[in-house]
């Protein structure tokens, strides 16, 4: 298997992919635990304070949380296999440039080998925008969402009655 591949693309996988792996899975999964946590104490505290109120909040949001989800997975899965391509391209005009240092300069080509470099680092650097916008949208939308949703429940509670203390 490692006979048919290039070791330039081995060390890149190794080195650039476990680093977005870490940034784009495991940092991420590890917050969801800590606000999953902090979640949970704040759910018991609302069942037991209203539980249709309760459990109108967790239908809405989530709905808000599977829509943004099944959204942002679809826009990250095409920008993350751009990303690939163009950091592949991107190692490669680097291997290529510094494999014939020699002739480029002597031949005076640096010229071409940039230009050879800044459509796949224009690539990549769009993607990367594109997957860092794409995974801090769902965060402040559902945060719109979930205040909305309190403050939108909180008014019915109050015009019902409901949500007033009675003496």
């Amino acid at each position: 298997e490692f006979l048919g591949r290039n070791s330039a693309d081995t060390g890149k996988n190794v080195l650039i992919e476990v680093e977005r792996f870490i940034e784009g899975v495991a940092l991420p999964l590890l917050h969801t635990v800590a606000f999953g946590v902090s979640g949970l104490l704040l759910l018991t505290v609302l069942i037991y304070a209203n539980v249709i109120f309760t459990l109108s909040v967790i239908a809405i949001l989530s709905g808000g949380y599977l829509t943004a989800y099944y959204l942002v997975r679809h826009i990250l899965g095409r920008t993350g296999e751009r990303r690939h391509q163009a950091n592949t391209g991107r190692f490669k005009v680097v291997n290529e440039t510094f494999g014939g240092i020699k002739e480029i300069k002597v031949l005076g080509r640096e010229s071409g080998m940039l230009a050879q470099f800044d459509e796949p680092a224009k690539r990549y650097s769009n993607s990367m925008s594109t997957a860092q916008i794409a995974t801090m949208i769902p965060t402040y939308a559902l945060q719109v969402l979930a205040v909305g949703v309190v403050l939108l429940m909180a008014g019915i509670l109050v015009i019902t009655g409901e949500g007033t203390v009675k003496s």
